[in-house]
């Protein structure tokens, strides 16, 4: 069969700070991060998505392995700058969600993942197509299990290695109402407040993506969030996949993030 993938190379140059006081305003916002691979990385991220769509017909479409299933326990966290939902599974890793084929370097098992949004009527995609953000970005953060069979372990063990983890990028769009979502969204006010952690009802996390995965763009990128996966920074270890299709989230959905607090316990206006 066709698979249908959008290749790009990486540009932007973004960059850090201390973990507990980088941000996206002006007074701590990318221009002020020092990290010096932020400034000169030759593969940082995000980047504008503008190149042609390019079709390969030797790859094998994504496997997704226990996205289908419930996990035992699903926890969401407030770390001062985003929502990242954890997960626990009956039994050994084995049971963990993985993501194998489309193209990617080995098999990637699930850490987290997290959202990136915006304020009201500012876009607040990471990523931009065609010079657009969209709403929202949604990332499934996954590490190289060659690598370690926790986050930790896999930054520890290949830390210079460009394939050592895989995050899946997911569009966000205001629209539709998106019922997969809602037990998580309902359990955002309970981390209002920066270093919250709670409990909700466990999703299905096939449900959180676009039905078609086909298309996408596939480059080799960093870290984008300075001390939220591992401390790496802007570390240039990433296989990225953003698909083409997009979700939706209501306006009334998108808001619900608005509630989050910053370690500085002001209102968390954007993730970008």
């Amino acid at each position: 069969m066709f698979l249908r993938t959008l290749c790009i190379s990486s540009a932007l140059a973004i960059a850090k700070i201390n973990a507990a006081s980088w941000g996206y305003e002006e007074s701590n916002g990318p221009a002020t991060w020092p990290d010096p691979l932020c400034q000169t990385g030759t593969a940082q991220s995000p980047i504008d998505l503008t190149h042609n769509t390019t079709y390969v017909d030797n790859w094998l479409p994504f496997a997704l392995s226990h996205y289908e299933k419930r996990p035992r326990h699903m926890f969401v966290s407030n770390n001062g700058h985003t929502a990242t939902v954890t997960l626990e599974v009956e039994g050994s890793n084995e049971n963990l969600p993985k993501v194998t084929q489309g193209n990617l370097p080995g098999i990637y098992e699930l850490a987290q993942f997290h959202f990136h949004w915006g304020w009201y009527h500012n876009r607040g995609s990471e990523h931009e197509i065609h010079g657009r953000r969209s709403a929202a970005e949604l990332h499934f953060v996954h590490y190289n299990i060659r690598c370690g069979r926790t986050l930790g372990d896999a930054l520890a063990n290949c830390g210079n290695d460009p394939e050592a983890l895989a995050v899946l990028g997911v569009m966000i769009e205001e629209g539709d109402e998106n019922e997969a979502f809602d037990d998580l969204l309902h359990a955002l006010h309970l981390v209002e407040v920066s270093g919250a952690q709670a409990h909700f009802k466990p999703l299905i996390l096939r449900d959180l993506m676009p039905y078609d995965l086909n298309e996408f763009w596939r480059y080799q990128g960093s870290l984008t969030t300075p001390g939220n996966i591992g401390g790496n920074d802007c570390a240039e270890l990433v296989v990225w996949t953003v698909f083409k299709n997009k979700i939706t989230l209501s306006r009334h959905q998108l808001e619900k993030f608005f509630q989050l607090k910053t370690a500085e316990g002001t209102d968390r206006k954007s993730t970008v």
